[in-house]
């Protein structure tokens, strides 16, 4: 397992934790994780080989959208009002979240 502290470089805490961001470059690759205000709006973001990958979500889980570009194809996946989506979604969500850590 990688050190947290080699693949974030920056961690950026702004009053009682309310906005946090951490931002990772390595070999092209971008990573931006960033929560404001009690976990109300979070998104995370990679781009890797021309792929790219945002989750986000905003109050309570009421809204969240996934999107995916990869080789010219574009997939964009939003929900909104108690996180009512597929599997699939949370499939995609879940295996880009652990990607991150």
């Amino acid at each position: 397992m990688a050190v947290p502290g080699a693949l974030f470089p920056r961690l950026v805490g702004n009053k009682h934790g309310e906005f946090l961001q951490i931002s990772s470059k390595k070999h092209g690759e971008f990573l931006q994780v960033s929560s404001k205000k009690h976990g109300e709006f979070l998104q995370v973001s990679s781009k890797k080989h021309g792929e790219f990958l945002q989750v986000s979500s905003k109050k309570h889980g009421e809204f969240l959208q996934v999107s995916s570009k990869k080789h010219g194809e574009f997939l964009l996946i939003s929900s909104k009002k108690h996180g009512d989506f597929p599997d699939t979604d949370l499939q995609m969500s879940s295996e880009h979240i652990e990607n991150t850590r």
